[in-house]
């Protein structure tokens, strides 16, 4: 059986359920760059892991409000694989560079995000320029291995002469939630979009994710009770408690079938992230056929929404209060955005998981 080693950022669920799947036609072993994240509460699912994994030491420095981590994994084995997965993006950017060039002329996937992401969030002429030069360093880096893919739409278009890879953010949503199919979907439409709308989001408590911006939004629409699932550090939670108005309701960490009851029941998916490098989020709002109202900064909004179809894109805050009042307004047909949300996530996974075997036999 052919032996590959995954290089990953950082421990997450929807990588841990693509690894799981990959164990039934390779021998699969994990090196992780980072240790867990102790705010997402991602260790809690670690004891469903069916592969061999290392979390390697590293140091880490702050720039511009950014972690970057420097890895020590010079002195680990590589020899030993067949293929080497590199799965982490900028987060890693200095590892990225070292694995990259000491693997050029081997054997190196190396996975994108897409154009212009923004590696630090801040807006200074300095940030701007690092984040610009970074984009191209990728781009060469992308070039000269001797398998380069990109996952997402936009990426493609910049990574020339490489096979196009359909993402591999992998989520085992039926093993958490469990059978949800298209006629469910139907049943909790008929509860669905009544008089007093339901949004809800689902996040650690970050000011990345910016839930402090949809809380201040919809503080404007009493007739919208806005759900957040997630939690986080205590002093941060306070603050986002202490700027909501009634209609904003905090439920806490849920999974399972809490995280679903909320899903079932609620009419929009909200989802204001600064930069995400996916966010997974979506698929499970999709799952539930829940339309989704996205900003334009995360990975999945390339590849899985389509605006006006399953949900709704902004830029910016007019652009989101639009949205609002069309969807108070009932300007389109919800059924039609519900399913297609649903449709679109259906064969996801399958798709995921059939283009990483192509791709590493």
């Amino acid at each position: 059986m052919k032996k590959i080693l995954f290089i990953q950022n950082s421990f997450s669920p929807y990588r841990m359920y693509l690894f799981n799947e990959l164990t039934e036609f390779f021998n699969v072993e994990v090196l992780y760059l980072e240790n867990f994240d102790k705010w997402r509460k991602w260790n809690e699912l670690s004891k469903n892991i069916k592969y061999k994994y290392n979390i390697l030491q590293h140091k880490e420095i702050n720039l511009f409000n950014r972690k970057i981590t420097f890895a020590k994994f010079d002195n680990f084995d590589f020899k030993k694989y067949d293929e080497i997965v590199l799965l982490t993006n900028f987060p890693n950017i200095i590892d990225i560079t070292r694995l990259a060039i000491k693997f050029r002329k081997k054997y190196l996937i190396l996975i994108s995000v897409w154009e212009d992401y923004q590696v630090f969030d801040t807006s200074s002429i300095l940030a701007r320029f690092i984040n610009k030069s970074l984009n191209l360093w990728i781009k060469w880096l992308i070039s000269g291995g001797k398998k380069a893919i990109g996952y997402t739409r936009k990426s493609c278009e910049i990574v020339k002469n490489c096979e196009c890879f359909y993402s591999s953010q992998y989520y085992h949503l039926e093993e958490e939630f469990g059978k949800i199919t298209l006629r469910d979907v139907k049943k909790f439409n008929k509860n669905r979009f009544k008089d007093n709308l339901n949004f809800v989001t689902i996040s650690y408590f970050s000011p990345r994710k910016n839930i402090e911006f949809a809380i201040k939004v919809l503080n404007n629409f009493p007739n919208i009770k806005l759900h957040i699932i997630g939690s986080g550090e205590k002093s941060y939670e306070d603050f986002l408690k202490s700027i909501s108005k009634p209609n904003i309701i905090f439920h806490g960490y849920k999974v399972g079938e809490e995280k679903a009851k909320v899903l079932k029941e609620a009419d929009f998916f909200i989802f204001t992230t600064k930069k995400d490098s996916w966010g997974f989020v979506i698929n499970e709002a999709f799952y539930f056929g829940l339309p989704v109202i996205s900003s334009n900064k995360a990975m999945d909004v390339f590849e899985l929404l389509e605006n006006k179809q399953n949900g709704f894109i902004y830029k910016n805050e007019d652009e989101l209060k639009i949205i609002i009042d069309e969807v108070l307004n009932r300007k389109f047909d919800f059924a039609t955005l519900s399913l297609n949300a649903k449709n679109k996530i259906e064969n996801f996974n399958s798709r995921v998981i059939d283009n990483f075997i192509k791709f590493l036999s």
